[in-house]
C-alpha cells in the first residue's frame, strides 16, 4: 500500500488445538521466515497463485473496474496493474528475510485471540 499499513494473519484452531498453540505455531513460522530464505519452488508457488488470485479477479467488469481503481490509488498509476507480475518476479528470496525480520518482530505484534464465552 501506499501508505503504512497492517499484514494481518488470522488463524483458527482445529480440535484438539488451542489458540495459544496456533500463535505459537505462527510465531514459528514468521520466525523461520526471518532466518531462512523461502526455497525457490516455494517463491515461484506464490508467484504463480498471486497471478492466479489477480487474473481471477479480472473476469468480471466489477473486478477490473476495482483493481484499475486500486492501482491508481496506492500505487499512482492504473498501468501498474500491467507492471504488477514483472515486479512480482523481481522480488528475492532475500528481501522476503529482510523485510520479515523488519516487520515481524515481538515488538511489532498487536495480538488479538476472539474466542466464545462458555456456555456454563
Amino acid at each position: 500500500s501506499r501508505y503504512p499499513n497492517l499484514f494481518v494473519v488470522t488463524a483458527a484452531p482445529r480440535f484438539p488445538h488451542t489458540a495459544a498453540e496456533v500463535e505459537a505455531a505462527v510465531y514459528r513460522e514468521l520466525d523461520r521466515l526471518a532466518g531462512e530464505p523461502p526455497a525457490a519452488e516455494e517463491l515461484e508457488r506464490v508467484r504463480k497463485r498471486l497471478r492466479t488470485d489477480r487474473i481471477r479477479s479480472l473476469k468480471s467488469n466489477s473486478g477490473l473496474a476495482r483493481m484499475l481503481a486500486y492501482y491508481q490509488s496506492v500505487a499512482g498509476d492504473w498501468r501498474y496493474l500491467v507492471e504488477y507480475d514483472r515486479n512480482v518476479e523481481t522480488i528475492t528470496a532475500d528481501e522476503i528475510v529482510q523485510v520479515a525480520k523488519q516487520y515481524f518482530g515481538a515488538r511489532n505484534r498487536t495480538v488479538a485471540i476472539l474466542a466464545k464465552e462458555d456456555a456454563q
